[in-house]
């Protein structure tokens, strides 16, 4: 998967991530936002999926270089689409686990890392080429397991409170195949350090 916009990220993160660039001590963060998403093929397409999202981070390190490297979890909630195709999911609920490399700037401090998570929504509707009958091989290939990779470019550290908008992740739901990809928007998030 080429991903030049998080290899950027990424690259930008690794030069700015020296010691000097910790300001201020880290803690524990919480973190609460809005995200959408959806999972797509060469041949499906669904409606997005409005949730509602539950972080914990903390950084590897107190000071030094491990201080850039935050590792953390969640729980994501989503409200299924009112479409009829939709009734057989039960738990439009998500877990995962996400490590992130940051960098800071003053208050700016961007984000890149991975994200393995287990989802109660990976599921494919609406076909974009039209086609006769369902195609169950194509389910069947996906897992509710996902492996994205995600980038916060325009996350903000104030004091104890951090800001993030248009976080984004593009990953895979369908293991070892790779016919299937998840996308997501996070739309907004806060949070507070302990």
């Amino acid at each position: 998967m080429h991903l030049p916009a998080t290899g950027t990220i990424l690259l930008w993160c690794l030069l700015l991530a020296t010691p000097a660039a910790a300001e201020t001590p880290d803690r524990h963060e919480l973190a609460l936002g809005g995200v959408l998403f959806t999972q797509l093929s060469f041949a499906r397409l669904n409606s997005p999926y409005v949730g509602l999202e539950a972080a914990y981070r903390t950084p590897l390190a107190t000071e030094g270089r491990w201080n850039h490297v935050l590792v953390g979890g969640g729980l994501r909630v989503a409200r299924k689409p009112a479409l009829p195709e939709f009734t057989d999911i039960t738990l439009p609920l998500e877990v995962f686990l996400q490590a992130r490399l940051r960098a800071r700037v003053g208050p700016w401090e961007p984000s890149v890392g991975p994200e393995l998570g287990l989802s109660g929504m990976s599921v494919l509707y609406r076909r974009i080429i039209p086609a006769e009958g369902e195609d169950p091989q194509e389910q069947s290939r996906l897992s509710p397991f996902y492996f994205a990779i995600g980038a916060a470019p325009l996350r903000f550290h104030f004091g104890r409170f951090t800001v993030s908008a248009l976080e984004f992740h593009v990953g895979t739901v369908s293991f070892p195949h790779n016919s299937a990809v998840r996308l997501q928007l996070g739309l907004l998030h806060g949070g507070i350090q302990l």
